[in-house]
């Protein structure tokens, strides 16, 4: 990924940050869904004396969940975004929460420092599978854990299908899992969920990705701007006012894995 898309995406998430979680309910449940499953596999509340990051936390998602259960004073918790509006939106005030504004392909980070890397909706706007998750495993500290959450392929077919703006394509379980493998990680669980957002038409559908800054996600630099008036019209005349309900999937793949050296 180009340090040029990566400036558009900070800056869209950043014009969107302190709005982001009036729309966000597919990232909030994802944040709620991950912490919980991590509770079921280690001893959350007990969990302390620790080095955490949370990797792409947005507005402190992940953290306001993980704090739910854990309220230990003896954690650092680490909170890393590219966006430094989402990194100062967060109602995380706690001496206890380290912001950090960075990108997770540049990580700024000491290796063998960390017993916990988290991550919610984050990792499918990586560029290099193989090499992050070999990047993430040096941080961990020896029998450290990475947990996170991401869209997989399945994912907003319905929008696909409509042939009306081009969507970048989510990555594979088997692949992401390969690379997991490769980098030296060990699974501890993993699981497949499907998520569904209804809407009043696919044009709100879209319009959902706009309001929490994602809408770089969708690749229209081949519209000319005649073209993208007439898609306008089309949705104006087609879509806005549709009676019919239109339904989005997320096919959501929940990852736990264990550096085990």
């Amino acid at each position: 990924m180009t340090n040029y898309y990566k400036k558009i995406i900070n800056k869209n998430f950043s014009n969107k940050a302190y709005d982001y979680e009036n729309h966000a309910l597919v990232q909030k449940y994802t944040a709620k869904e991950l912490v919980k499953q991590l509770s079921l596999i280690i001893d959350l509340k007990n969990f302390n004396h620790k080095n955490i990051i949370d990797l792409g936390s947005g507005t402190s998602l992940v953290g306001k969940e993980f704090y739910k259960i854990n309220q230990s004073k003896n954690n650092l918790f680490c909170e890393l975004d590219l966006s430094l509006e989402m990194l100062k939106s967060s109602q995380n005030t706690s001496r206890n929460f380290l912001k950090i504004q960075s990108d997770i392909e540049n990580l700024p980070l000491q290796k063998n420092n960390f017993d916990l890397i988290l991550s919610s909706f984050a990792f499918h706007w990586l560029s290099d599978y193989q090499k992050n998750f070999s990047n993430i495993f040096c941080l961990l500290k020896p029998q450290g854990i990475l947990a996170f959450c991401l869209p997989v392929s399945g994912s907003c077919e319905q929008l696909k299908e409509l042939n009306l703006v081009n969507i970048n394509d989510f990555p594979n379980m088997n692949y992401l899992h390969n690379c997991l493998d490769n980098a030296g990680f060990k699974a501890m669980s993993t699981n497949h969920q499907k998520y569904l957002q209804t809407f009043e038409n696919a044009f709100e559908a879209l319009n959902s990705f706009k309001k929490i800054g994602a809408n770089n996600k969708f690749n229209n630099q081949n519209f000319s701007s005649k073209k993208f008036a007439n898609l306008k019209e089309f949705y104006k005349k087609n879509l806005h006012n549709s009676a019919k309900k239109f339904n989005l999937d997320w096919q959501l793949y929940f990852c736990f894995f264990r550096k085990n050296v």
